[in-house]
């Protein structure tokens, strides 16, 4: 029995949406698998297949409103987590920043004689690349968080060496683990398995809900609404498109602490008619939404992948993506999407030039159909981690 430990199951971002479908997928390669977490909200558990077991604490409460400090509790409740692992455990894998004190628990703590991995998504942003921004987010308690985040950063790199394996999702996350860390990591990949195909009268249902005419000409953005994921620039590009194309709307799926000032630039560049917030959806509607649209646009800083960039791609969808991390492992330029520098200008002039060419943005998309789905899967994820597993034994008993 593998372990999965994650401290919250509590919204279907990306992240929650790979740990549950990497438990689908060695389940139904015969591994037996239990998620361990403290919170799973409806929406995730709706993922969790009769294969996978599920152990949910019910240990965790909402203490705060504010998104950082809710994200510190995380890290603290992630100790506790792993006091579920049971005696039938043969190996315990520990999701994300949140889950790496579980780690150095269960090892440090507990002495757990069986395999530990770590799989880090990236290397936690609050350390090292947005260590500036997000103590200007929590006012007074910025100058704290400054400190605490320091001592943290020393904390994280002696953690992160009690894992006997680390996992990751891409070769851009390989590389930073590798630069922050001194360590080599294994890529584990992920992969699309929604729904090729979507019954017309959910796309007829869907153009209702949005107020879409048969002329609408839908770019879809689907992210937790978060500030690394610099959805204003789609606004702001959204801005010069609909100069050219008024036709043109932007839906922008999902929820966060960035919900309320998008809306608010929103309508400070009078983009009201072009823009719909339709908040979170199920993973079940994805494939309708994919279908809906022309084009998929991904602006997030740094993404270590990209899930939903992933499955528009897969779905047929061309991709103009900002030409930093991951995606660049998804998106090839000028041939399934393109690339480009993280500027609204930039972005309006590729997402124009797709919608004026209907045929080259079909033809782009087949292409993305193609490539992602021979190089993208998530029984390959799957083999791949057990792959890192069985070479664990050999590599402790040789020390």
């Amino acid at each position: 029995m593998i372990y999965f430990l994650y401290p919250r199951l509590a919204k279907l971002t990306g992240a929650e949406r790979h740990i549950l479908k990497l438990a689908e997928y060695l389940a139904r390669g015969g591994q037996p698998v239990t998620i361990a977490t403290h919170q799973c909200v409806p929406a995730c558990r709706a993922l969790v297949t009769p294969n996978v077991t599920l152990v949910e604490t019910g240990h965790w409460k909402d203490r705060t409103t504010n998104h950082y400090l809710k994200a510190a509790l995380e890290y603290l409740a992630s100790l506790r987590l792993a006091e579920y692992i049971g005696p039938e455990a043969s190996a315990a894998c520990f999701f994300g920043g949140p889950g790496l004190p579980g780690l150095w628990y269960a090892k440090a703590i507990r002495r757990l004689r069986i395999p530990c991995l770590y799989y880090a998504f990236e290397p936690p942003r609050f350390l090292y690349r947005d260590r500036a921004e997000i103590p200007t987010r929590l006012g007074p308690l910025g100058p704290l968080a400054n400190c605490l985040f320091a001592l943290y950063r020393h904390a994280d790199r002696q953690m992160i060496g009690y894992a006997d394996a680390i996992l990751t999702n891409s070769d851009f996350s390989k590389q930073q683990i590798r630069e922050i860390y001194g360590i080599e990591a294994y890529v584990s990949t992920c992969g699309s398995d929604l729904a090729d195909s979507v019954d017309p009268s959910e796309l007829t249902a869907l153009k209702a809900r949005y107020r879409l005419s048969e002329s609408s000409e839908v770019i879809l953005a689907v992210n937790h609404l978060h500030p690394r994921k610099r959805l204003d620039l789609l606004l702001r590009a959204m801005s010069l498109i609909v100069r050219e194309r008024p036709q043109a709307v932007a839906l922008i799926v999902g929820s966060g602490p960035e919900n309320e000032r998008l809306k608010a630039l929103c309508q400070e560049l009078e983009l009201e008619p072009y823009v719909r917030f339709p908040g979170f959806v199920l993973e079940s509607e994805l494939p309708a939404h994919y279908a809906l649209s022309e084009v998929y646009v991904h602006t997030a800083r740094e993404e270590s992948l990209g899930l939903v960039l992933l499955e528009a791609a897969g779905f047929g969808v061309p991709v103009v993506a900002v030409n930093e991390g991951g995606p660049r492992e998804i998106v090839l330029d000028g041939r399934t999407g393109f690339l480009v520098p993280a500027t609204p200008k930039a972005l309006a002039a590729q997402l124009l030039y797709l919608l004026s060419h209907k045929d080259i943005a079909r033809q782009m998309g087949c292409a993305g159909m193609k490539y992602t789905r021979e190089k993208f899967q998530w029984q390959r994820g799957a083999r791949q981690f057990m792959e890192v597993l069985q070479t664990v034994p050999r590599t402790r008993n040789s020390g």
